[in-house]
């Protein structure tokens, strides 16, 4: 997804590749599409939040979308606003995540950090979950995991992302 404001190239996002060569975050979008699909009444909600939100984070870049609030309509055309949908993961640096929550379903969240590369800000999505609670052992998992991959991302993101 690339997005130009004024003639600029804003974010790119890319999909993680992990250890099996899979790209959970993506694959966990066409898992929500696939339920919408299907006529899952929280899937259809969450899905065009998740989507505008991703849109806004890379037609903003990081840091100016953070800590923002996000205005925007659904694919109904229904009005919706998220507050904060980009946040630093604060005892993670320089882990961010992408918030959407629904109350009586989840908090969607999906874990990236941002890569630079010839000039070009690319925001790299590892892992997400759906969190049923404020705390999550699940949520800690995906986590870690970044964490883990990161420093192997710095020595060699080809292995990670397409550059």
């Amino acid at each position: 997804m690339i997005y130009i404001a004024h003639g600029i190239i804003m974010a790119v996002i890319e999909f993680a590749l992990d250890e099996h060569g899979q790209q959970p975050v993506l694959n966990h979008l066409n898992m929500l599409r696939a339920q919408a699909q299907a006529g899952d009444l929280d899937a259809l909600w969450i899905l065009p939040r998740i989507t505008r939100a991703m849109s806004f984070v890379s037609r903003h870049g990081i840091p100016d979308s953070l800590d923002k609030l996000l205005s925007d309509t659904d694919d109904n055309g229904v009005a919706f606003t998220l507050a904060k949908p980009v946040k630093e993961l604060v005892h993670h640096h320089p882990l961010l995540e992408l918030r959407v929550n629904r109350q009586g379903y989840g908090a969607f969240r999906a874990i990236f950090f941002v890569h630079k590369h010839e000039g070009q800000q690319i925001l790299v999505f590892t892992r997400s979950i759906l969190k049923q609670s404020k705390s999550s052992i699940a949520f800690d998992i995906v986590v870690h995991e970044t964490e883990a991959m990161f420093s192997d991302f710095k020595i060699n993101p080809g292995k990670y992302i397409n550059l």
